[in-house]
């Protein structure tokens, strides 16, 4: 085998690797929607709550608390 060639595992990585920053990416980008729809709306439960998903799916668990915590004293009680 030709020493130059990456191994299965080296390959498998690089994919892992670029499935990732790609997810991560995705993940970013809709922080960023919901963070415009946050400045048009800051009573909006869905655009905190979504907006905070974002945050803990990128790793990002203090902005997620506090972005939470945020939109409980800035959203009405919901009285359904």
């Amino acid at each position: 085998m030709d020493s130059e060639q990456p191994s299965l595992q080296e390959i498998y990585k690089q994919q892992a690797s670029a499935v990732e920053r790609e997810s991560r990416s995705e993940w970013a980008q809709s922080l960023a929607k919901h963070r415009k729809a946050l400045q048009e709306d800051s009573r909006s439960p869905e655009a905190y709550v979504e907006a905070a998903r974002c945050h803990k799916k990128l790793g990002e668990h203090e902005d997620a608390i506090d972005l939470l915590q945020k939109g409980i004293r800035c959203c009405a009680p919901s009285m359904s």
